[in-house]
């Protein structure tokens, strides 16, 4: 037999200060031991999967909570490489919502969905992806990305994902450097029984909202007016969000960052500057090109445009 399978190792002899080497065969399972067992109990747990697109390399790592079409919706896989570009850090867009009908790459609502048409089965199925089925995958993923030499976070989050990147916080108390939202849809929190205030109170880091249109009926709500609404009240309420800030982007419409159709100029020129305003926001709080390092100490308690897609 090759002497790949066999290995000298040091064994006592008795005698004080003498030792003598003997060669052992290396196997795992004796000839003597159990064969194949076919499983006649039900498990009551579940198999996990761990899928997200990754792009980068470094000690930092941006999770990038998509929109509702998931993963591989519209732009978000291109802003997560200009932001690991501009950043130089690890961006991630993690697969995580249950997919509707045959979804988008697997993941979220499918590309031909109308949310306007079908309102009711859109809210159903929003509903069904609850934080506490998600919370599985997120921890897969984190143990994952820990285990490749990240020890920096930051959380970006769009429409749906901005609901994300606040149970993320919620979840990694003090873990996260700062948030940037796009057209956030927070509120959702409603619908799983919670409150979005609440919620908010809990991020224990600076966000920016970059919320869509005007604080009126059929634009992103009111709730985060930079000075009247509830969500940043309850944001700058805490002195570890006290500096959260939120600046509407009051000619799009919610979904431009992700969604938008940039052959229009407006919309172009507005992902653009929200791009810059992510950058400049991550980089003003401690997650920019030039920081490495670890988590915040308290974890435990010019336009570049975009070069890759235009």
């Amino acid at each position: 037999m090759s002497d790949r399978y066999n290995h000298p190792v040091p064994v006592s002899s008795g005698d004080a200060g003498e030792e003598k080497t003997e060669t052992v065969k290396i196997n795992c399972c004796p000839p003597g031991s159990h064969g194949y067992l076919k499983q006649t109990g039900k498990p009551c747990g579940s198999t996990v999967e761990v899928n997200y697109y990754k792009v980068g390399k470094g000690t930092k790592a941006l999770i990038i909570f998509s929109d509702v079409w998931g993963w591989n919706s519209g732009r978000v896989r291109l802003l997560a490489d200009e932001f690991a570009r501009r950043l130089n850090c690890v961006a991630v867009v993690p697969k995580l919502q249950k997919k509707f009908r045959e979804g988008t790459d697997d993941d979220g609502l499918p590309p031909q969905f109308s949310i306007p048409d079908e309102t009711d089965a859109f809210m159903k199925w929003v509903a069904t992806n609850t934080w506490e089925k998600i919370t599985p995958m997120v921890e897969g993923m984190m143990t994952q990305l820990r285990a490749d030499g990240c020890t920096k976070f930051a959380a970006q989050g769009f429409c749906w994902g901005g609901w994300a990147s606040f149970k993320f916080a919620e979840m990694y108390p003090g873990l996260t450097t700062c948030i940037g939202i796009a057209h956030p849809s927070c509120q959702l929190e409603g619908i799983f029984g919670g409150d979005v205030n609440t919620l908010a109170g809990k991020v224990a880091c600076p966000v920016l909202l970059l919320p869509a249109g005007s604080p009126a009926p059929g634009d992103d709500p009111a709730l985060y007016d930079d000075e009247d609404g509830s969500v940043m009240k309850a944001l700058k309420s805490n002195p570890k969000s006290a500096k959260s800030k939120s600046v509407y982007f009051k000619e799009m419409q919610h979904g431009y960052m992700t969604r938008g159709d940039e052959s229009d100029k407006t919309i172009e020129a507005s992902v653009k500057k929200g791009l810059n305003m992510l950058v400049n926001w991550y980089t003003d709080n401690g997650f920019g090109a030039n920081d490495e390092g670890e988590a915040p100490a308290d974890a435990d308690d010019d336009n570049q445009g975009l070069c890759c897609m235009l």
